[in-house]
């Protein structure tokens, strides 16, 4: 099966969002799903209900990824645990030029506070950290030696494995 050309042009926008549990917590395995009702509900349905609306309705791979909560969880018996002072991000990511520009533009100085699985979770955008950044695709492409078809170059919120991401994403 041949390989399908992959668009090159595209920008990457990818925002890190530090998050300090309030009290020590406990949460299961998986915070992906919830943090990505929380980018729907408190980051982008707030200022922007039309785009969080478009985004949500439509079918198929979404251009977007909500990972997981990274940092010092420890993982046991199947759940995470989370300490108050600990280190502990999470990273969203668009292809989308409305929601990248919005992404980009907003500083979210407004939202203080999530809530993950009834923890609630001080937040703050981190705009110095590695990770933070618009780059485009082909910079990637080219910075990586790899080459990518389009399936691997999907990005799709359901599935928030962060090792499917290219690491300077």
């Amino acid at each position: 099966m041949a390989k399908s050309a992959v668009k090159t042009d595209i920008k990457l926008t990818s925002l890190i969002f530090k998050a300090v549990p309030e009290k020590e917590c406990v949460m299961g395995q998986y915070s992906g799903q919830a943090l990505h009702g929380v980018f729907f509900k408190r980051l982008i349905g707030p200022g922007k209900s039309d785009l969080a609306g478009r985004l949500h309705s439509m079918a198929g791979a979404k251009p977007f990824t909500v990972s997981s909560m990274f940092g010092d969880i420890i993982k046991k018996n199947g759940c995470q645990y989370f300490k108050t002072g600990g280190n502990y991000w999470f990273r969203i990511t668009s292809y989308d030029k409305q929601l990248s520009e919005y992404l980009f533009d907003c500083d979210f100085s407004d939202i203080s506070t999530i809530s993950i699985f009834n923890n609630i979770f001080n937040v703050a955008r981190v705009k110095n950290h590695p990770l933070a950044k618009v780059e485009l695709l082909a910079d990637l492409l080219k910075n990586s030696g790899d080459t990518l078809d389009r399936k691997s170059t999907r990005l799709n919120s359901s599935h928030t494995d962060i090792s499917r991401m290219p690491s300077s994403a």
